[in-house]
């Protein structure tokens, strides 16, 4: 049996596991939405956010610049986090109603960072259903150009540094193209379904008038400009990079569960790379309509089957440790991206 056909096996009994009554049954409870875990969420990045900035601005003199760094790469994190929350929005995971769990997703974590709910589920959805293939939106914006694709191949025969460099160049590019591509006007989805017309499209612009309104009038808006734009142009992306080279780069793509890892890191990297438990994407990708909080007693459901515990990818870490994603892109896994998807 080729390395594919083992993978894919292992897939069938993975699936075949989860379709299992008594894991349905416990899948069926996980699924269940919880606003008020959504809110907290929300509210203790928001909270995280304004305590930094105000101790910051606090400070003077040479103090004030040795800590600007670390302050940003903070408030970038939890950012980072809020964006995460929003994909969770994405999946229907906050609330049992939909247009709620829209209002929520957009005007507490999409339309204050400049992205757009309604905009990322056009293709993340479709990213779902059509995993590293030509059909994914995603896989073929990353890979279907050479220049582009070039920064998304591994291994890589760059140097650390020069490779974490050229990273983060990239990131801020693509971030940029990302906020176009969620914003394009279009009122339905990859698979072409009108998306409901509830205001939700004049209020998230509303939301990010009213922003800007209350920064300018209260004369807060140099802090907002230091404190809470620059991080987003220049702290996410790179943040941004890395967990989306976890999810789905670096990987052999051999057979259908290898087109997704997950990292168990530590509690740091977890703040900064992985908030709110995305780092569990190889089960999120299996079970996409769990939240995010409750993937980690997803995974200890899937660690009862012996085919995703075997076939899974899974590093310790993103830039340290044993196994880490660093050594799967300089060269713990051959690259595969001009035949994984077929382009």
């Amino acid at each position: 049996m080729s390395a594919a056909s083992r993978v894919d096996a292992a897939h069938v009994d993975v699936r075949t596991y989860l379709a299992e009554p008594q894991v349905r049954a416990a899948l069926q409870a996980l699924r269940q939405p919880s606003t008020a875990r959504f809110l907290i969420a929300a509210l203790g990045d928001y909270a995280l956010i304004i305590a930094v900035a105000a101790l910051h601005a606090q400070l003077t003199g040479w103090v004030w610049w040795l800590l600007l760094v670390p302050a940003l790469i903070v408030i970038g994190a939890r950012q980072h986090g809020l964006l995460v929350l929003m994909h969770d929005a994405t999946h229907f995971c906050v609330a049992r109603s939909r247009r709620v769990n829209d209002w929520l997703g957009e005007l507490l974590t999409a339309a204050p960072l400049f992205a757009n709910l309604r905009g990322y589920r056009r293709t993340h959805l479709a990213h779902h259903r059509h995993l590293n293939t030509p059909q994914d939106p995603d896989w073929v914006r990353k890979t279907s150009q050479p220049k582009q694709r070039r920064h998304w191949e591994f291994p890589n025969g760059r140097s650390t540094p020069g490779l974490l460099l050229s990273l983060y160049w990239q990131s801020v590019l693509y971030l940029f193209g990302t906020f176009v591509s969620m914003s394009s006007p279009t009122s339905t989805d990859a698979d072409g379904v009108a998306e409901p017309r509830d205001g939700l499209a004049t209020a998230r612009i509303l939301c990010m008038l009213a922003i800007v309104a209350a920064v300018v009038l209260s004369g807060l808006w140099p802090q907002w400009l230091l404190y809470w734009v620059l991080p987003i142009f220049s702290v996410v992306p790179m943040l941004n990079r890395i967990r989306s080279i976890a999810e789905h780069f670096a990987l052999d793509h051999v057979g259908t569960l290898r087109h997704t890892r997950s990292v168990d890191a530590g509690p740091i990297e977890r703040a900064l790379l992985a908030p709110h438990f995305i780092g569990l994407h190889a089960e999120h990708h299996l079970v996409a309509s769990i939240p995010g909080h409750r993937l980690p007693a997803l995974r200890a459901l899937l660690q009862r089957c012996p085919a995703y515990a075997r076939e899974t990818p899974r590093c310790d870490s993103y830039l340290g440790g044993g196994h880490s994603l660093l050594r799967d892109m300089r060269g713990g896994y051959p690259s595969r991206l001009l035949t994984a998807g077929g382009l």
